[in-house]
């Protein structure tokens, strides 16, 4: 018997979705006193009589500047830098200087149409303007993605032209813009405190967090500049850590580590890599892989170190001790007493530089599901739209629902995997892996009857893969099978991390699939630990008799919402990987379709609760539960 990991991905064509997204652009901001001539005048009409103006919204574009011909006339683009909608209605000499050494540089209109600030507007722009080259913007653009129509600049009292005392110039600071709302810390600190402690010199948060995001970005171009140089990542690492992001730091630590052994430095470098490694891996309470790096630290580094490494070593080794003591009594196979002591936590968040339209699924890829759902069909058996679940109009809650009337133990929907459909493989994932040897990955899962640690690594090589064929210039969270998943974010959830399955093992992949991970930044680690965390949310595992032990993800089954009285079951059929979804009891034509994630049956409701707290941090919402939590609290 052999354990299997299977992505099921649709038989119907996975297209990319309508935007373009230009990277490596630059940002610069101009106003009514350094316009030329000086005032609002455009070059071009674009509805308001060639007078620069808007506030951001698809509807009233703020306008913008740039070389002719890199953009078309009056074309709306979307800037998530400024969190606006931007209109192409005016020339820029130095965009066009720019664009003839094919570099993207976009001007962006400031301030007041009747009133010069002068000087300070001129500072105020030149505060506004990020790295060279180190945006993106999006063209083709969906019209419902986060604005703020605050002003970039303001002159005092602008709209009669009279100075105030009281009053004074303002200027946006989109550093901070958002910034204490998305910015979500992890709890888990290494004992000692983060390599640099900026929250600890007297300077307020936001403000310690701004000076570090700087850092960031200032390390950030430099990688893009100098891929190869570990100290960039090194560096880099210690911000993620100050940020309370430990796992990223884990991995620029080792990059930094991969690299500085191509090229070894003096011992001081290397043990500032190893500190760096072996704090964020205690961080991300991975005690075993920090003994690990602990180990070769002694032996590798200033030998008037070690005494002070092996005590730190056996401390840990002492920990695991009692931690693998913990496991034992717990029983189950050699594979989960390996898992509970090897397994580390990280908490799932979004991160901040994420894009918004990252965070929520789009208009588009809901059209590009129900046509998936359609296929060939004349009338489809059920649609994707907005959960009666969700809290508002505004919630990111999707679900199933009928589109017609449906009878009990009736077949709605088939999911056929890749590995069932020989077109479908070509045309996903296998051109990829074609050639390559990956029984180094597949090796460690044959035999498994239970879910355990070398399934997951499996799990990420199918997705890997398939994000590879589809363009590796492409972000991976673009990719509509992905795009469709949601994690269980800023929620207090946590999930599992370790060095090798997390950072190691990802990276071995991509470069056996051709990616340079040191270059390709849409494949940082930010963008695999976020494609991770939808997959372990969304995947579903279970014993087949002749294939072992199954785990996948389905295009259609995480789109599913959870009822402790389902409508809807779904079928694995045996020795194959293929999902059906019968109606359980007659279905209304536009009545929500759930099932159950787990048999619940004859479980009391707070038993229940505990068993599904997984997948919602929370208490279930579905009707039973709430009739079932109401009886109990009267």
């Amino acid at each position: 018997m052999r354990a299997s990991v299977l992505v099921a991905l649709s038989s119907f064509n996975l297209v990319a979705l309508g935007c373009t997204k230009v990277s490596k652009v630059t940002h610069t901001f101009y106003g009514y006193p350094d316009n030329d001539p000086p005032g609002p005048a455009t070059a071009y009409d674009c509805g308001r009589g060639y007078k620069a103006g808007g506030t951001g919204t698809y509807a009233d574009p703020l306008t913008f500047a740039s070389a002719p011909g890199e953009f078309t006339q009056c074309e709306i683009i979307y800037d998530p830098y400024t969190k606006k909608y931007l209109r192409f209605e005016d020339y820029c000499a130095q965009c066009t200087t720019d664009w003839d050494a094919g570099i993207h540089h976009i001007d962006l209109w400031t301030g007041s149409t009747t009133v010069s600030g002068g000087n300070e507007q001129i500072e105020c722009e030149n505060d506004l303007t990020p790295g060279e080259k180190s945006q993106t913007i999006v063209r083709q653009p969906r019209k419902d993605l986060p604005v703020d129509s605050t002003k970039l600049y303001v002159k005092e009292m602008e709209s009669t032209g009279l100075a105030s005392p009281a009053s004074a110039n303002v200027c946006a600071d989109l550093t901070d813009e958002g910034l204490s709302q998305r910015w979500v810390p992890s709890i888990y600190r290494p004992g000692a405190g983060p390599p640099i402690d900026l929250l600890a010199s007297g300077r307020s948060h936001l403000s310690a967090v701004r000076e570090t995001l700087k850092s960031l970005d200032s390390y950030n171009e430099r990688i893009v500049r100098q891929p190869y140089d570990f100290n960039a990542w090194l560096r880099r690492g210690n911000c993620m850590m100050i940020l309370g992001f430990p796992e990223l730091a884990v991995a620029d630590a080792y990059k930094a580590k991969v690299l500085e052994e191509r090229n070894p430095g003096n011992d001081q470098e290397g043990a500032q890599i190893y500190n760096l490694l072996e704090a964020a891996l205690q961080a991300c309470h991975c005690q075993w892989d920090a003994a690990e790096i602990l180990d070769k630290s002694a032996i590798e580094t200033d030998p008037r170190r070690q005494e002070e490494t092996r005590n730190r070593l056996v401390k840990l080794r002492e920990l695991l001790k009692r931690k693998e003591e913990a496991a034992i009594e717990l029983g189950g196979t050699s594979f989960e007493l390996r898992d509970r002591i090897r397994d580390g936590a990280v908490l799932t968040v979004e991160y901040p530089w994420t894009m918004g339209y990252h965070l929520r699924r789009a208009p588009e890829l809901v059209k590009l599901i129900n046509q998936e759902l359609r296929g060939g069909e004349i009338e489809a058996t059920c649609y994707l739209g907005q959960s009666s679940l969700a809290k508002d109009s505004n919630e990111d809650m999707l679900g199933m629902f009928a589109a017609r009337e449906v009878q009990a133990g009736e077949r709605m929907l088939t999911d056929r995997t890749a590995t069932a459909c020989l077109n479908l493989a070509m045309n996903t994932y296998h051109k990829a892996i074609c050639g390559k040897d990956f029984t180094w990955l597949q090796q460690p899962a044959k035999g498994l009857t239970h879910n355990a640690s070398p399934l997951r690594s499996l799990l990420m090589l199918r997705l890997l893969a398939t994000c590879v064929q589809s363009g590796i210039d492409n972000s991976p969270l673009d990719h509509p099978l992905i795009a469709r998943l949601k994690p269980l974010a800023n929620k207090g959830h946590l999930d599992v991390f370790t060095l090798n399955e997390s950072i190691i093992i990802p990276i071995r992949i991509l470069e056996q699939l051709g990616v340079d991970v040191f270059i390709k930044r849409n494949f940082d680690t930010d963008i695999l630990h976020s494609i991770w965390t939808r997959l372990a949310n969304n995947k579903a595992g279970s014993l087949d008799p002749r294939l072992g032990f199954v785990d996948e993800i389905t295009p259609h089954l995480p789109l599913f919402n959870h009822s402790c009285e389902p409508n809807v079951e779904w079928r694995r059929e045996n020795g194959s990987t293929t999902v059906s979804f019968f109606a359980i009891k007659p279905i209304a034509k536009n009545e929500e379709l759930f099932c159950s994630y787990l048999n619940v049956q004859c479980i009391p409701v707070e038993q229940r609760q505990e068993m599904l707290w997984p997948w919602f941090e929370g208490s279930c919402l579905c009707s039973r539960c709430e009739k079932e939590g109401n009886t109990l609290r009267i």
